[in-house]
Order: structure tokens, then sequence, then C-alpha cells
């Protein structure tokens, strides 16, 4: 069974996972609307632009050309960044369904085992208990007792309570501890 503060833990780590994707996505959002802001429109002309001296012809041709040439380099910067900041933003996607995939299996095993120690606990309650002045080595061993030990409650028989077995040294309190609601003594 797992403990509570380790499914604790795992939630938090999850729940950050989705807290740096959702900071990924907004910083991309800022970031293509500054850079579509601060670049240059192709489609403005040249003048609202860079305004050039056009001494002639020939110079505001070249002027032209060279704003053309930013503008399309600028672009092209953009669709680039655009295009990294969609893959980043993918790749953190995937990054959080992984963690929230890992954080449901984990759940439903915390689950199963919360079920499983319910209808232990419900078996052992309704008479499914081992009887420890009946039992045989074999029985004790499955309640998870080391052969010696079934060997040395088996000696030390009979018993008028559980509690007989740690204040008789047969076995330690913390043994004893994790036995106590799967036996009994009749």
């Amino acid at each position: 069974m797992m403990e509570p503060g380790f499914s604790m833990i795992k939630i938090t780590r999850g729940l950050s996972l989705t807290v740096a994707a959702s900071f990924v996505l907004s910083l991309a959002a800022c970031s293509t609307q500054r850079a579509s802001e601060n670049d240059a429109q192709p489609n403005q002309p040249a003048q609202q632009q860079e305004a050039p001296k056009a001494d002639s012809k020939q110079e505001a041709q070249d002027n032209g050309r060279k704003l053309g040439e930013k503008a399309r380099e600028a672009e092209i910067r953009t669709r680039d960044d655009r295009a990294k900041l969609k893959e980043s933003a993918r790749n953190a996607g995937k990054e959080i369904k992984k963690g929230t995939q890992e954080l449901a299996a984990k759940a439903s095993a915390a689950a199963e085992g919360i079920r499983e120690g319910w209808n232990e606990g419900k078996s052992n309650a309704s008479g499914n208990a081992v009887d420890i002045n009946h039992a045989t080595a074999s029985e004790l061993v499955a309640l998870g007792l080391s052969r010696t030990e079934a060997q040395n409650i088996i000696v030390g028989r009979p018993y008028k309570t559980k509690h007989d077995l740690v204040s008789r040294d047969v076995i330690s309190e913390a043994a004893y501890r994790g036995l106590e609601d799967r036996i009994t003594v009749k």
C-alpha cells in the first residue's frame, strides 16, 4: 500500500507540469504577438515603414528593395519562431499527458490497495483469523512470520491472549503489530 505523502508528491509533480505547460503556451502567445507587432509589414507602403530619402529614382528603388528584403526576413523569422513555439507547446502537451497517465495509474493502484485492505479487514473480522493455539507452522508462515517464529509460537503454546506472544518474548512487538488483526486465541 502506498504512503499518503507519496501520492501527494506525485500529484504536486503533475500539477507542476501543468503549470509549466500553461506558462510555455502563454509565453508563446505573447512572443508571437510581440513579433508580429514589431515586424515590418510587407503590405504597407515604404513611406510608413521607413521613410527613405530619395535623391534619385534608383536610390528609392534600392531602398524599397532593402525594405522588402527586411520585411521578408522578418516574416521568415516570425514563421520560424511560431513553428518553434508550436513544437514547444506540443512537447509540453505530451509531457502533461504522460504525467497525467502516470498519476491516473498510481491513483488506480492506490484505490485497488485500499479496496484489498478493506476487504482483508472485513474477512478477518468475520472469523478468518488464525488461532495461534491450533495453527500449523505453514499457516503461521503464511501470515508473514519466519519459520523460526512459527516454531517458537508452537513451542510456547498454549496462550491465553494474543499479546502473550510479546509478553513471553516469542515474537517482537513490531511483528505482533503486523499480525494483531489476523490472529486470535481460542
